[in-house]
């Protein structure tokens, strides 16, 4: 199957702390749109409870895995890109992911409905690397808020993926070393901890940096906000002060489970 050009890839894009996942679990209410039922997700996207067996889910009960009975959906976006060099990007896409992709059994999903991702990536990004997907692209209503968001809860998730599939085997990234410099003292490195060593050099992340981190934030949010405010061809742009679920029904051709309320 040529997963890259399929048109059942769905790509929630939306920046760290604006509700990306609350988002993918209202939209993957709809009857065409792929559910990871498992026990730790929840069995349905509306089963949203905190536990402390998938990572960040005891920061956010609206967070899951790509989890499917044959395996893992595989990653996909800048937060994998970062583990390849600039040169071997293309090759994650073009063998590694497609054959991730075929063991987990994607393509008897993708047959009859839609697979999605949450990504903190420019819809033009994405629209670049797959070409016939669909792009739902949630918009920040305040950055402002939406970075105080990020600084209390995604900050605290892990700096570092745990999947070895979705990384080079032969040699370290930028990052990768970055991440095994801090594990020398921290094992488990957080995204507010990496932020710390790489402005300050310091392991564990400080309070007395807080006003500094949440500026830097910002920057960080506003960038990739006016890159999420480009028109980008097939998608649909939602905020969540504007979301209109018969948009989200109408883009995807389908009609959602009435228990997308509780997601509101």
């Amino acid at each position: 199957m040529d997963y890259k050009n399929s048109d059942r890839l769905l790509f929630i894009c939306a920046s760290a702390g604006n509700g990306g996942h609350r988002l993918g679990r209202i939209v993957s209410c709809a009857e065409n749109v792929y559910w990871y039922s498992h026990v730790n997700n929840g069995l349905h996207p509306w089963a949203a409870e905190r536990n402390n067996i998938i990572k960040g889910k005891d920061i956010s009960q609206y967070h899951y895995d790509r989890l499917l009975p044959s395996g893992v959906v595989p990653l996909v976006g800048e937060r994998v890109e970062k583990y390849w060099s600039e040169d071997d990007v293309d090759y994650y896409y073009s063998v590694v992911w497609p054959k991730l992709m075929q063991s987990a059994n994607a393509d008897q999903i993708l047959e009859h409905r839609y697979l999605t991702w949450v990504l903190h990536d420019a819809p033009e990004n994405v629209r670049s690397r797959f070409p016939n997907s669909k792009i739902i692209n949630l918009i920040d209503d305040d950055v402002d808020s939406v970075a105080l968001r990020y600084f209390q809860t995604t900050s605290l998730f892990p700096a570092k993926i745990e999947n070895t599939d979705i990384k080079p085997s032969s040699y370290l990234s930028n990052f990768s070393k970055l991440i095994k410099d801090m594990e020398t003292k921290n094992l488990k490195p957080s995204i507010r901890d990496l932020w710390c060593f790489q402005k300050h050099n310091e392991f564990f992340y400080n309070p007395i940096y807080d006003q500094e981190y949440l500026r830097d934030i910002k920057l960080e949010l506003a960038d990739l906000d006016a890159k999420k405010n480009s028109p980008v061809s097939n998608s649909l742009s939602l905020t969540w002060a504007r979301l209109d679920v018969g948009s989200i029904e109408s883009y995807l051709d389908s009609r959602l489970n009435e228990n997308f309320k509780h997601l509101i």
